[in-house]
């Protein structure tokens, strides 16, 4: 796992470079447990509380995989209304583990074990269209949403 985190991290920067997302991950560290099927980064033209995660396996049941940008320790009800509507490809929820975060979330193909990254690569590269996807809904709508989300980021 630790290779393959490795090629994403390289695959995000090219990914980023060529559509001009920004996205940003941190260098990977050792990878000891085979399940560790999150990856982590942000958009440096988001406040860096608005992170992407790409989940390559959720549960055998479901077969998929997830894409989301999570607006982190934020009011879900301020926020609700100022984010819809949705694309039918998106859904809006309230997670972590107090229900504390608010996100938006795009099925993709799951990629499970530890595959070799080149064997996947449409795989990644369809889950980052799809992060590339929130983050232009979220861009795009930055100007009316930027104090709406603010407001409800700073509320205990």
């Amino acid at each position: 796992m630790t290779a393959f985190k490795l090629r994403y991290y390289q695959y995000i920067q090219t990914f980023a470079e060529i559509h001009g997302t920004g996205f940003f991950m941190k260098p990977p560290n050792n990878v000891h447990d085979s399940g560790d099927t999150w990856f982590i980064f942000t958009s440096q033209s988001l406040p860096n509380w608005c992170v992407f995660r790409h989940v390559i396996f959720t549960s055998i049941k479901t077969t998929t995989g997830l894409v989301e940008i999570a607006f982190k320790d934020t009011k879900f009800s301020k926020v609700e209304t100022a984010l819809q509507p949705l694309p039918d490809s998106m859904r809006l929820f309230r997670n972590g583990t107090h229900f504390q975060h608010v996100a938006i979330e795009i099925k993709v193909p799951q990629i499970s074990g530890v595959p070799n990254f080149d064997s996947v690569a449409d795989q990644v590269e369809l889950a980052l269209t799809a992060a590339e996807r929130l983050w232009l809904y979220v861009k795009d709508r930055w100007a009316s949403l930027e104090a709406v989300l603010l407001e409800a980021h700073a509320l205990p």
